[in-house]
């Protein structure tokens, strides 16, 4: 019988398990991908970028201090109490 996992109901740790430590050649890939795409835009500093399914946030740090806003979009509960946490952490500390 075919098991299906609906990502929706992931925690963070079980994403970065599933897709960010993969070794399958496309996830590695698209992942590295992504981060060149950032890369080679210029001038970031007047834009307004959404990131939907932002997940834990794994491209927020390569954004955020690039973009004028940086709107995170994530529908997973788990993800979204993860990212909740971490832009509380990194950006209203005191």
């Amino acid at each position: 019988m075919l098991k299906v996992n609906f990502m929706r109901t992931f925690e963070s740790r079980q994403y970065i398990e599933l897709v960010e430590k993969s070794n399958l050649k496309v996830l590695q890939d698209f992942m590295r991908d992504e981060k060149y795409i950032i890369s080679t835009v210029d001038d970031f500093s007047n834009k307004n970028v959404i990131d939907l399914g932002a997940g834990h946030g794994r491209l927020k740090p390569f954004l955020e201090d690039k973009v004028n806003e940086l709107h995170l979009v994530e529908i997973n509960p788990e993800m979204y109490k993860q990212l909740e946490a971490d832009i509380k952490l990194t950006h209203f500390s005191g």
